[in-house]
């Protein structure tokens, strides 16, 4: 009976990253079409960058902080250690 437990989580999570991945891919799909139909302002652009700028930094920063690797900080880990 422990193994049909796994086996449906197993399903169950391969399912929803299936779904994660493909609503990803429409909403990038989406906010490009915004542009295409729709006059994009230039708030959006500012709205945006504010929200993901400190985002990105605290991603950043936390993941230094668990792993203390300077060479983290850079592009695609290159030379990572």
């Amino acid at each position: 009976m422990e193994r049909f437990r796994l086996d449906v989580m197993a399903i169950g999570l391969s399912s929803l990253c299936m779904i994660h991945c493909a609503a990803s891919l429409a909403g990038l799909f989406a906010i490009g079409l915004l542009s295409a139909f729709g006059r994009v302002e230039e708030v959006f652009h500012l709205v945006m960058l504010a929200i993901i700028v400190p985002v990105s930094l605290l991603a950043t920063g936390m993941g230094y902080c668990r792993h203390r690797c300077i060479w983290r900080w850079m592009p695609c880990g290159c030379k990572a250690p």
